[in-house]
């Protein structure tokens, strides 16, 4: 619940204060909602999780509740999406078709 709440306050941030300060064009918020929040999501799991031993990283801290090392996991974890969603997105923005190419290709 801790998460959900500060992951609100997060998304309404960066949706009412952040996006007119850096002057992007979001029309759907997504940035301030889904970016903004679900890595703050993503990253307080590492701290918030740690009562369930079935949650942690599977690893040698782990009868110690290594709060670091989750952190870790969880970092790693959104470095990799944050990598994977960049590449699909130079692919699909470099690969898209013009009006003119897309009635040629027809």
């Amino acid at each position: 619940m801790i998460i959900g709440i500060f992951g609100s306050v997060i998304a309404f941030f960066g949706v009412t204060t952040l996006k007119k300060k850096l002057g992007y064009d979001d029309s759907l918020d997504a940035f301030g909602i889904h970016f903004l929040a679900g890595l703050w999501g993503a990253l307080a799991t590492g701290f918030f999780a740690l009562k369930d031993n079935d949650l942690l990283w599977d690893g040698p801290l782990k009868a110690n509740g290594d709060r670091m090392g989750q952190f870790i996991v969880q970092l790693e974890s959104v470095v990799v999406v944050g990598i994977f969603t960049l590449i699909g997105t130079v692919i699909v923005y470099y690969n898209r078709l013009s009006p003119n190419r897309w009635l040629k290709s027809r």
